[in-house]
């Protein structure tokens, strides 16, 4: 399998070594290097004697990182750092050209159009045969075989339906359809 590892200045997508059963991707805040956290008190005797809260290298707080885990029964979406109380995904088989595309949060496919609205830290959803029975935010009808294959393109939006960034397959698609940024490009 592809290994991909993406990131925003404040999102980082799609990272990881997909070594678990299904993992799509296991993300870390960029400045996470840091073994000790730094989390110590500054005992130099110059002017600052404040506490080194260390929010990474650079001095930015660390970014949302995002992590995708298909399992048999569905996908569970993580969401840690983010700075929104609630997000849409937005995903659809790209790899196929008859791929089920009625999740793109775009323009859908034989008259179903969704988009999976998930809370701060994500949400799951539950894999069914039937695209019929799609219902936003619960069940899914794309299949753990199709997301652990990279078969799949996602696009994270804001509340207010704003594209945060697009990872996957063929990330092309939102950045024509949603004018989304490719997550690993600025």
């Amino acid at each position: 399998m592809r290994v991909s590892c993406f990131w925003l200045p404040l999102l980082i997508l799609g990272c990881g070594d997909k070594s678990g059963e299904g993992e799509q991707g296991d993300t870390s805040t960029a400045g996470d290097a840091d073994a000790d956290a730094d989390a110590d008190a500054d005992a130099d005797a110059d002017a600052d004697a404040d506490a080194d809260t260390d929010t990474g290298d650079s001095g930015e707080p660390p970014g949302t990182s995002i992590h995708v885990l298909w399992e048999a029964e569905g996908v569970t979406i993580t969401i840690e750092n983010g700075p929104h109380a609630s997000y849409l995904l937005g995903m659809l088989d790209t790899m196929n050209t008859d791929g089920w595309r009625g999740e793109d949060c775009v323009s859908g496919m034989g008259g179903f159009l969704h988009c999976h609205p998930l809370g701060a830290t994500g949400g799951s959803l539950t894999t069914i045969i039937d695209v019929a029975l799609v219902e936003a935010g619960v069940t899914t009808g794309h299949t753990f075989e199709e997301g652990t294959s990279d078969a799949l393109t996602y696009a994270l939006l804001d509340p207010d339906g704003n594209c945060m960034g697009t990872w996957g397959h063929l990330p092309d698609y939102y950045v024509t359809n949603l004018d989304c940024a490719i997550a690993g490009s600025e």
